[in-house]
């Protein structure tokens, strides 16, 4: 019998060296697809918070410079108490203080009482009357710092002096979410929904998500309002008055409304 020639006989399969081969690119490709979706992962949330913070942004200033010029020409009632004569310049830096206060409050106790014998907004007190939060018991309410500003800045972007069109429907489930007051009653505010985190006041409490910071003093700098997201680290880094960044640096990443 006549037996062919090594070199025209058919192989079947494949070698060791060619299957290893063909492992090597698999390994090779899962490795770079992995790396690619946890890098979209790490930055998509921060993306779409950065977006839509800046939106916020956008309109909270639109509604602040109206109230701004606003305060700035109109006659100050004489029930305004002020600390100075009407005819004093300071007299109408402190009117146009209290009237951002009155229209963009920052707690629950200013919703009430802004400053300088001025009135809340009855459509404030009102929001806040439905979830049982009166001028009786709002300064024994426990609801956590963060949770009231974040309440405060959907009220006053939704129901504030400038009709902004914007509504928690709007923002959707990423930008607005029902937080749990310290009664237990749930009211919208806008918030990073990429940013669960417990309540600073009752860790027990994890919010669905975290609520923005809101401050019309941001960095230092009075009458200048700001936004802020707790961000990946569940750490919001400032003082929550002031703005001003503490210990926790990598929280000023987070401030994208304020980045130039």
């Amino acid at each position: 019998m006549i037996s062919m020639p090594a070199s025209k006989r058919k192989r079947f399969g494949f070698t060791i060296v060619e299957l290893l081969v063909v492992i090597s690119i698999i390994v090779l490709l899962i490795t770079l697809t992995t790396g690619a979706i946890m890098k979209f992962r790490d930055t998509g949330p921060r993306t779409a918070t950065r977006s839509q913070l800046k939106s916020l942004k956008i309109t909270l200033d639109n509604q602040w410079k109206a109230v701004l010029d606003k305060a700035s020409r109109e006659t100050i009632p004489a029930t305004a108490i002020l600390g100075f004569p009407l005819s004093d310049p300071r007299a109408r830096a402190n009117y146009v203080s209290f009237k951002l206060a009155q229209a963009f409050p920052t707690s629950f106790q200013e919703v009430f009482t802004p400053g300088g014998g001025l009135s809340g907004y009855s459509s404030y007190v009102a929001h806040l009357n439905s979830f049982g939060i009166t001028a009786a018991n709002v300064a024994t309410d426990t609801t956590a710092p963060e949770v009231q500003m974040a309440v405060c800045l959907m009220m006053a972007l939704e129901r504030g002096p400038s009709n902004s069109g914007l509504t928690p429907e709007s923002l959707g489930t990423t930008g607005a979410q029902q937080l749990i007051l310290g009664n237990s009653q749930r009211a919208w505010g806008c918030v990073d929904a990429f940013a669960a985190r417990p309540d600073t006041v009752n860790p027990a409490v994890t919010q669905p998500a975290g609520p923005l910071l809101f401050t019309r003093t941001a960095g230092g700098v009075p009458l200048t309002p700001g936004i802020l997201s707790a961000g990946g680290d569940m750490m919001y880094g400032v003082d929550f008055v002031t703005f001003i960044p503490t210990n926790n640096l990598q929280a000023r990443d987070n401030l994208s409304p304020l980045d130039p």
